[in-house]
């Protein structure tokens, strides 16, 4: 199944060799269903339901569910968003994609016209600010400028972004694109994309910020082109142009759970594609139900619900929370085996790091050693052995190093210092600093 095959996705099993994520090579249960399918979950009868926030009432909950993720309470499956992300509703909290917390003010757009081609001139939804007790601050009518509805909000550094829908207004193609303020009244174009922020990370572009403050580039060991598709709860899920499935707390380390190879044959011979339904939780599985189609038909002839574990699911994902990022020349190194830690020391993959540095690395199998040499220095590692050499003169490390899901995992600060560099440790982003 390549990319254009679906139009969502979701989530991952894993499984863990010495307290390391690893990719999984199970794939997701499905089923066939008729066209009609409902979802497992019930449908929002009344706003009363959910809240009596203003935000909630300007959402558009037709065809709209109450789901449970993971303890929290959610709304999901609001019909035709061009992204389905769900809102947050929990007690006081009113959070999600769509209703952004600036840290001062809620930045809020509402979804009500995602997937319609109407007259965004007369039906346009303004951009709303909201004060924590959702007091309406300011408000910004996109029907008496721009015209177009608005699809995607984000906030960065003081600005507001939007992306605005491709629409006809009287006769006239208005193209899709991005405006940004620094006060909510003076709207431009910009060049740049919209951030979107998620539970532990902001993205923007190709950058992420993992403190709401310095935007980095990531640099991925495995690079697989992942788009992200959908969140549920406060998990980002990708999609490869394999369509397999990657789920993630901060777009730095995945878990990934394949399409299933079953199911793939039988798209490819009957060239099917889907569009999302919804995803959810339901007793103890993940589902994502999705409308299957012929090609570019827009009808639907079928549903399929995809299935995962929900318990061994948000067990490795909370555990993959707790793992160290690891930032060299202002990169965020993204390994395809994340970092561990072993008696308050961070082991990391050793030829990902050393590749990155530009030194050069050499594995004996009959020894289980591997050796590192840049500028001069060669530092070699054997295997669950404490002892290493530095320029052939014996050293001893805190922890071994390890060989962990065929990676050499070798001590971080050790490895780096005796390099020449230095290493420190942000608490607040669980991150080290090698400089």
């Amino acid at each position: 199944m390549n990319k254009r095959k679906i139009c969502y996705v979701i989530v991952a099993c894993v499984l863990l060799v010495m307290n390391t994520a690893v990719y999984a090579n199970s794939e997701f249960t499905f089923s066939e269903l008729p066209a009609d399918e409902e979802l497992l979950i019930p449908p929002i009868s009344t706003d009363a339901e959910i809240s009596n926030k203003k935000f909630i009432s300007a959402l558009g909950l037709s065809r709209s569910y109450i789901d449970h993720v993971n303890g929290e309470t959610y709304i999901v499956g609001r019909g035709n968003t061009s992204y389905s992300l769900p809102v947050k509703i929990s007690g006081d909290v009113v959070a999600g994609p769509d209703c952004i917390w600036t840290g001062e003010y809620y930045f809020t757009r509402s979804s009500v016209l995602d997937g319609y081609w109407y007259d965004a001139e007369k039906y346009a939804v303004p951009l709303c600010l909201y004060d924590k007790e959702w007091n309406l601050i300011k408000e910004y009518d996109l029907k008496n400028t721009y015209k177009q509805h608005p699809l995607k909000i984000g906030y960065a550094d003081g600005v507001y972004y939007c992306l605005l829908k491709e629409e006809w207004n009287n006769g006239k193609s208005e193209r899709e694109k991005i405006i940004c303020s620094v006060d909510f009244e003076n709207w431009q174009e910009t060049d740049q994309s919209v951030p979107q922020t998620f539970a532990q990370a902001t993205l923007w572009g190709e950058k992420i910020s993992l403190s709401n403050d310095e935007f980095l580039p990531v640099v991925y060991e495995d690079n697989t082109k992942k788009d992200i598709y959908y969140t549920l709860g406060e998990w980002i899920i990708n999609i490869d142009s394999e369509g397999d499935f990657y789920f993630s707390n901060d777009n730095v380390y995945f878990y990934k759970i394949k399409y299933p190879d079953e199911l793939k044959a039988i798209d490819d011979v009957n060239d099917y594609t889907y569009s999302i339904k919804a995803a959810y939780e339901y007793g103890d599985c993940i589902v994502m139900d999705m409308s299957r189609k012929w090609g570019n038909s827009v009808d639907s002839i079928g549903t399929v619900r995809l299935m995962a574990d929900k318990n061994e699911l948000y067990s490795q994902l909370n555990e993959l929370q707790t793992r160290p990022k690891i930032e060299y020349q202002k990169k965020i190194l993204a390994f395809e085996t994340a970092p561990v830690i072993e008696d308050d020391r961070t082991l990391v993959p050793m030829r990902f790091l050393f590749e990155q540095m530009g030194a050069d690395v050499e594995w004996d199998q009959a020894t289980r050693t591997a050796t590192a040499t840049m500028d001069g220095t060669t530092v070699a590692f054997s295997i669950d052995d404490t002892t290493a050499e530095v320029n052939g003169t014996a050293a001893t490390m805190d922890v071994p190093a390890r060989l962990i899901n065929d990676k050499t995992m070798v001590p971080l600060r050790f490895l780096s210092e005796n390099m020449g560099y230095t290493v420190t440790w942000d608490d607040a982003t669980r991150t080290a600093v090698i400089e």
